[in-house]
């Protein structure tokens, strides 16, 4: 097993922990892993994850993840119980939506905290015709790297350099790739050709 985006040590640390645990050779034998690695972490909001307000942080909970090696596909980190590595998770900054990937890191006493949150690449379909003059339209997602498959949504359409003109149009049902920006919008980045 290879373990990426470590130091060597922690790399070391957490190759041993999965080694101890029966029957699954990729599993953490202890939740706690993230108190002795240090780093950043890839995790997945496993509920919505608050943005800050005043003084007082944002909160909720994220399962920490990794790449598998072997595989390519990003897995869950499965914790002694057989169940997945679980974390309450502190934000300043910005809120996680639920399914959301971000790169998280451990402070000095302790508390895991929102670095930044990961873009999300979607695979839509429209729900009814797009034309350039449409700022934008409803769309269904088909395929998402998160839990938003079959989630109703609205996409939004670039502007060009004329005003009220925009880049993209397609018939309803067409196919496209949106990306979700860190205030929630799905910016169209590619169409389906007609």
């Amino acid at each position: 097993m290879t373990v990426y985006g470590y130091t060597k040590e922690d790399a070391n640390f957490i190759l041993r922990q999965a080694r101890q645990q029966d029957g699954d050779p990729y599993a953490v034998q202890s939740r706690d892993v993230l108190s002795k690695a240090s780093g950043v972490w890839l995790m997945q909001a496993s509920g919505a994850i608050t943005a800050a307000s005043g003084a007082t942080p944002g909160t909720g909970t994220a399962i920490l993840q990794w790449r598998n090696p072997t595989s390519g596909n990003i897995e869950n980190i499965v914790g002694n119980s057989g169940g997945d590595v679980s974390e309450t998770v502190y934000s300043v900054s910005t809120s996680v939506a639920n399914g959301d990937r971000f790169l998280a890191t451990r402070d000095n006493f302790g508390s895991i905290w929102v670095v930044t949150v990961l873009p999300t690449m979607v695979r839509f379909t429209l729900d009814s015709a797009l034309a350039t003059s449409d700022a934008s339209k409803a769309a269904t997602v088909d395929d998402s790297q998160s839990s938003l498959d079959g989630d109703s949504i609205t996409v939004y359409n670039p502007e060009t350099a004329t005003a009220s003109t925009y880049i993209f149009a397609g018939d309803s049902g067409d196919a496209g790739l949106a990306m979700k920006r860190e205030d929630g919008d799905f910016w169209i980045v590619q169409m389906e050709c007609p």
